[in-house]
């Protein structure tokens, strides 16, 4: 490093530069903008005196080669960018599947041009011989216009910066020379080209799959690390092989192929064990039921079932979402509605809804392993929506086919009973000191090893039509799937077993196909399940939510039948239960030295059921509030390094924590201990772990409707409402007097320390039960008349920060002299810029000399 790079009126030697020139030279560093243009002086500032000088370096090792470095102008600074780009060896990445950017529907251009394209595309009808291959045509057309519109979009945008970045520059060189420049084109020029590069850091954080929870939330450090990580899970290493060997690079495409294959492949069956599992089905559909299960596609059905998709989701291959068929249903209801008719009539689907892309999500464990990630299918908007009609269909009769043992796709029913029967199911055995054994099952890969043989006749025992079962049928003809491996894609890989992992009605057949399993175990005497108290002498010996498969049994004898039971299940249907991973926990009067465990893992460290651990001791509440506690702080640990304003941090908290602890809040009431520490952790992270300038009275007060969630009154009111919904649902409730439950007693509780006035219909609403309980305050702003509304005064277009100031200023809570010296933080109450009067905020801002002064200028 020279002094030559010092530029044109700087004297002198500057000892710091010195020094890093010494720190260069002992770690053998070299500039890089130098190695890169070696005769380029590269100053990257200016001043409107005509100095200019290097003061932004960047050095890296010796011996690299390929480096390229430009010089950038920076509309956040009066220094020029550096960017440096170094050559890096990473893994090939292929080129993925097209998609459609969601952000071009908002276009006004876009809309015109697509509706003027699909019109001429629509005429093209009458070239085709059936309306499925003009729909395979179009839809390929219609890619190919997105693609070319959003080519010339970016194209726009990639010159839009370069033309403000050379204007930029032109106007620093005006200034260097002491020229005159127009300061409102200047900070214009600037202001469009922050705009532009935040639009990139939006795509960015598209083709990543982030969503930001604040809006205006600005790109930094964090958020582009986060979406870069992102796509670095992604990325796969390598697959083991069947003999322990590691492939890697483009052998992983074979290994995967393979693999898949074999586990989609069909299987054979033994007739025996099959036709006695398809004996065990005895619920039918009625008459009229099955009559509208095989009626004609309607357009509102097709219009219902799109609609009820979820946005964001990721589309099949052929690139168009959900949001693409909502945007433009006028045009495309009525084509659709033609084409699944003639698809349902033929019996085969078209070639782009029969493919599927196999993305991998990884389910714990080695990573080289692909039995521990599970496959999910990317399916076409179009086919989604044909399976959603057949969805809706089947979940309006799924309620008199499949007993109240299982809770899955059943309208009315929900995962929270089974957690809360085997809570009480804990509690009375407990109390009783009765033998019980929980055995859990899994099934490996369940979804995946589903027979379709097996499964149609399940719905054919069942009463359904053959135009339905045709229906199913049609979904699965000719299906097949490219699995994608480091944004390339296998071969195909048919599915000729298994339902498919996206498609929305694979859990409803999985549903069905495990009914006959269950009413095996109901009927067989060799199994003594649990008698329940007050139930008429009911037995319970199963319960389900779809493939998790929870046993209760009272015998020893009962372990080895239910061995026996599930390989008759699987000899019948091809399915095969992992016993490395099923257990059996022993709970009251028994211990794990009873004897045989039927082959079952003994489970020590309690049952992990549905995300909630159970344990035959009290302190499983406890316990399953401290490990969700844990995991709460780590999240806002996590939280805590994005620059969010306060409003965003109350998003966060709303849409990120409360649902951490919901679910186990619907089985476990939450100690006084894990209240206070939730409490804690939340007002830790909306503070940063500063002082709190607002009490929590006002930070839990509703302001235009809300306010920051009080977590324990949030997680109460679920279980509470949950409570009074779950006994809404019994057929045989008998109060006993005599079992006093923990989760029962805090009912109790909650009954005698709220006012009596709460209705049932508050008590079965938990919005409406949670407002009763947390009694919130209306904050009105000090200062401003009644009648004025939050919503004036607090500017919802204005950015998250300035609304933060809006609010604590409403709320006379920011830091100036007269609050600090009530609080004993300052000496004087006094205004600090001489005239006297006290600093109040509305002083501060309004009231001072000084800050007329400096509206003014602000102003002007």
């Amino acid at each position: 490093m020279s002094l030559w790079t010092r530029g044109v009126g700087e004297g002198g030697i500057d000892y710091s530069a010195r020094a890093l020139a010494e720190l260069v030279r002992d770690f053998s560093l070299v500039d890089a903008f130098r190695a890169a243009h070696p005769t380029d002086p590269g100053f990257t500032w200016r001043n409107s005196r005509g100095a200019e000088s290097r003061l932004d370096y960047i050095f890296m090792g010796g011996g690299q080669s390929g480096v390229k470095c430009v010089l950038l102008p920076s509309w956040a600074s009066d220094h020029d960018a550096l960017r440096v780009s170094l050559p890096m060896d990473r893994p090939k990445w292929g080129r993925g599947v097209w998609r459609l950017n969601s952000s071009l529907l908002g276009s006004d251009a876009f809309v015109i041009a697509f509706t003027r394209f699909y019109g001429s595309v629509r005429t093209l009808r009458s070239l085709f011989t059936s309306v499925v291959e003009w729909w395979e045509a179009a839809k390929s057309r219609l890619a190919i216009f997105c693609r070319r519109f959003a080519v010339g979009a970016r194209r726009r945008d990639g010159a839009g910066v370069a033309r403000w970045v050379a204007s930029l520059a032109y106007l620093h060189g005006r200034l260097n020379r002491g020229e005159p420049v127009d300061w409102a084109v200047y900070e214009g020029a600037k202001e469009r080209l922050r705009g532009l590069l935040e639009a990139r850091a939006k795509a960015l954080a598209f083709q990543a799959r982030l969503r930001e929870l604040e809006e205006g939330e600005r790109p930094t450090a964090y958020f582009f690390q986060a979406a870069r990580a992102r796509v670095g899970r992604l990325r796969h290493r390598g697959w083991r092989r069947t003999d322990g060997t590691l492939a890697e690079g483009s052998a992983m495409m074979a290994v995967a192929e393979s693999y898949y294959a074999d586990l989609f492949s069909r299987r054979a069956c033994d007739p025996a064990a099959e036709a006695r599992l398809l004996d065990c089905v005895s619920a039918r559909l009625g008459a009229e039921e099955a009559q509208a299960m095989e009626a004609d596609v309607t357009l509102e059905e097709v219009r219902e079932a799109l609609f009820s998709l979820r946005d964001g989701r990721a589309p099949g291959h052929d690139g168009f979402p959900r949001e693409f068929y909502v945007a433009f249903w006028h045009l495309l209801g009525p084509d659709l509605l033609e084409v699944y008719r003639t698809l349902l009539k033929r019996g085969a689907l078209s070639a782009s809804m029969r493919k599927g892309v196999l993305v991998l999500l990884h389910k714990g464990g080695d990573r080289t392993e692909l039995g521990n990630w599970r496959p999910l299918t990317l399916l076409n908007t179009d086919y989604k929506v044909l399976a959603k009609v057949a969805t809706a269909r089947l979940r309006r009769v799924m309620g008199g086919l499949v007993s109240q043992d299982q809770t899955c796709g059943v309208p009315g029913r929900s995962c929270s009973w089974n957690l809360i029967l085997l809570r009480d199911v804990l509690d009375w055995v407990e109390e009783r000191n009765l033998p019980l054994g929980l055995v859990s099952i899994d099934q490996e890969k369940a979804f995946d090893r589903v027979q379709h043989g097996f499964l149609f006749g399940v719905l054919g025992r069942m009463g359904f039509g053959p135009r339905f079962i045709g229906w199913v049928r049609t979904l699965y003809a000719g299906a097949y799937s490219c699995v994608r491996v480091n944004g390339f894609l296998s071969g195909p890989v048919e599915q000729l077993g298994g339902v498919r992992q996206g498609c929305p009605l694979s859990p409803l057949l999985y549903v069905l196909f495990m009914e006959p399993f269950a009413e095996l175990v109901r009927r067989d005497p060799g199994v003594d399940g649990v008698r329940l108290p007050g139930a008429a002498g009911e037995v319970l010996k199963i319960q389900q939510y779809a493939d998790d498969t929870t046993l209760f049994v009272s015998s020893v004898r009962s372990l080895g039948r239910i061995r026996a039971l599930t390989d008759l299940f699987g000899a019948g249907t091809g399915s095969r239960v992992n016993m490395a991973k099923s257990s059996v926990l022993f709970c009251g009067s028994w211990t794990e030295d009873i004897g045989d465990s039927g082959g079952f893992a003994v489970c020590e460290g309690g049952m992990k059921i549905l995300g909630v651990r159970f344990w035959p001791l009290e302190a499983a509440a406890a316990q399953n509030w401290e490990a969700r506690l844990a995991l709460v702080r780590s999240r806002l640990g996590v939280w805590s390094r994005r620059q969010l304003s306060l409003t965003g941090k109350v998003v966060v908290v709303r849409s990120v924590l409360l649902p951490l602890l919901l679910h186990l809040a619907y089985v476990f009431p939450g100690s006084a201990r894990a209240k206070l520490a939730l409490t804690r952790a939340v007002f830790r992270f909306l503070w940063g772990g500063r002082y709190e300038c607002v009490s929590r009275e006002l930070m839990y007060a509703s302001v235009a409707g809300e306010g920051c969630p009080e977590g324990a009154t949030e997680a109460g009111r679920f279980y509470l409402a949950g409570f009074f919904r779950h006994l809404e649902a019994l057929t045989h409730v008998v109060p006993r007097a005599d079992v006093r439950s923990p989760a029962y007693e805090a009912v109790v509780r909650f009954f005698r320390q709220c006012p009596p006035s709460i209705s049932r219909a508050e008590a079965l609403d938990h919005r409406a039960l949670y407002a009763r309980l947390a009694c919130r305050q209306v904050v009105a702003p000090s200062g401003v008349p009644a009648g004025v509304r939050w919503g004036r005064v607090s500017g919802g277009s204005a950015p998250a920060a300035v609304r933060d100031l809006h609010w604590r200023c409403a709320l006379g809570r920011l830091p100036v002299r007269e609050v600090l010296h009530r609080h004993g933080c300052s000496a004087s109450a006094l205004c600090p810029r001489g005239c006297g009067a006290p600093e109040t905020v509305r002083h501060a801002f309004w009231g001072c000399p000084f800050a007329g002064v400096l509206g003014v200028f602000l102003g002007g």
